[in-house]
């Protein structure tokens, strides 16, 4: 089991070639073979997050590379898929909890929500649940299936603190909408909500249900999946979002190669370890945007690729552009292009490899 938070590919490393005429042994999980029984060694963690860890200017820029090696010997594409999608069924003790995140819109939030609980729910064997907690309510209008008549998260939230155990598991159902396509449950917020103020004025609402409303909405969805996608809204600060900080297991974070898309990110990164998770911040996947190429800034993508890889170790993992996705439209798992669909299986077992790395937050 990979237990380290900087990525499954860092598994893919060269050993010296065997020497001799022993015969090489067969490992467990069939990607290659084992030269000698002896202990690999695991690099060390990433130091927790400070403020000079975000000083850019510090470090020599690299490009973002991936390896192919396993104990010396090469990994066909096929046994790294397969090694994926094993990691992907792997059984936790409770459920785990995912946020996609990025106090920048338009960072592609939404898609990769529906994305990644589409390739876990394919390859997990479970239905995972997409929550959106977004008080503008975009995930609506992305998914295959939500009728204007559904329920939603805000109603959810009425209704959750007064479940208890002996609560059906069809009560519960009825708030979720299945996505036949992408193999998992979604739970809605309604569209741009609003409050009136005492004079009458209208203003958007930053929060649209409570941090306690949300843990009951989230102890709910437990009892239907042990996965839940969170795709988050743009104040990570406000009552909802934290008690779902407090909830994560794991950070997704995708970004557009863009100044003001980087500094939002690193600042959030910053936020993280602030409010008492630098777990989350330090083994956080950064996921290059899947917009347009129009978007990227070769240059920012060089500085702050390499920063968020070597000098801080986190995984960056990239979306390709897909124009199913491109149109802002529904999303049918079924009509991505196989290279999207191929790079969400990375993304899917990058966070299974740290679902597995700890205890849940039950």
């Amino acid at each position: 089991m990979n237990t380290n938070p900087r990525g499954l590919d860092d598994l893919f490393v060269r050993e010296p070639e065997l020497t001799g005429r022993a015969e090489p042994v067969l490992p467990a999980h069939g990607l290659g073979v084992t030269p000698d029984p002896a202990p690999i060694p695991v690099p060390p963690a990433p130091p927790v997050p400070d403020g000079s860890m975000f000083d850019v200017s510090v470090i020599a820029p690299k490009p973002v590379l991936s390896r192919t090696g396993l104990f010396g010997r090469r990994v066909s594409p096929a046994d790294q898929r397969e090694y994926r999608i094993n990691l992907m069924k792997t059984r936790w003790k409770g459920p785990r909890t995912v946020l996609v995140m990025n106090p920048k819109g338009g960072s592609g939030k939404t898609p990769m929500s529906i994305l990644v609980g589409a390739v876990l729910g394919h390859h997990s064997g479970q239905l995972p649940v997409v929550v959106d907690n977004n008080p503008t309510g975009n995930l609506r209008h992305r998914l295959e299936y939500c009728p204007d008549t559904g329920l939603t998260l805000e109603d959810m939230a009425e209704a959750a603190p007064g479940f208890t155990d002996a609560t059906p598991a069809w009560v519960i159902n009825e708030y979720l909408l299945h996505q036949e396509q992408g193999q998992f449950l979604a739970l809605p917020s309604r569209n741009k909500a609003v409050i009136t103020d005492p004079d009458g004025t209208q203003r958007r609402s930053e929060s649209t249900i409570t941090g306690d409303q949300f843990d009951a909405v989230w102890r709910a969805c437990t009892r239907l999946s042990g996965i839940i996608v969170v795709d988050m809204g743009n104040n990570h600060r406000d009552p909802q979002s934290v008690a779902a900080i407090r909830r994560a297991d794991a950070v997704l974070l995708p970004i557009i190669w863009r100044e003001d898309h980087c500094v939002g990110a690193t600042g959030l990164l910053r936020d993280l370890a602030t409010m008492g998770r630098p777990d989350l911040a330090a083994s956080t996947i950064i996921v290059e945007s899947i917009s347009g190429k129009i978007d990227v800034d070769p240059e920012v993508r060089r500085r702050y690729g390499s920063f968020m890889r070597d000098r801080w170790g986190l995984t960056v993992c990239e979306i390709p552009t897909d124009p199913h996705i491109a149109r802002n439209r529904d999303i049918r798992y079924t009509q991505l292009r196989t290279a999207t669909t191929e790079a969400g299986i990375v993304v899917g077992a990058e966070l299974a490899a740290r679902f597995s790395e700890r205890p849940p937050r039950g």
